[in-house]
C-alpha cells in the first residue's frame, strides 16, 4: 500500500517501499525523463525470484 498526501509519503511492505521509491524517482526528475530514469532504476532493482520447489519456509536450527 503506497500513501501520499502532500508532502508525506509512506508504504507498507517490502513491495511497497520499492514502489514508493521508484515514484520518488519519477517525480524527482524531470517531466519528460522521470518515467525513463525510474524504469531504469527498476530495471537494475528487480530480479526473477529463483527457489527450487519444495524448500522450507523455515530454519530448524538457529541463526548464530
Amino acid at each position: 500500500m503506497l500513501y501520499v498526501h502532500d508532502r508525506v509519503w509512506t508504504s507498507a511492505g517490502s513491495a511497497a517501499g520499492l514502489d514508493m521509491c521508484l515514484e520518488i524517482v519519477r517525480h524527482d526528475h524531470d517531466h519528460d525523463h522521470g518515467a525513463a530514469v525510474a524504469n531504469e532504476v527498476a530495471r537494475r532493482l528487480v530480479t526473477p525470484p529463483h527457489r527450487h520447489g519444495g524448500q522450507a519456509q523455515t530454519t530448524s536450527r538457529r541463526p548464530p
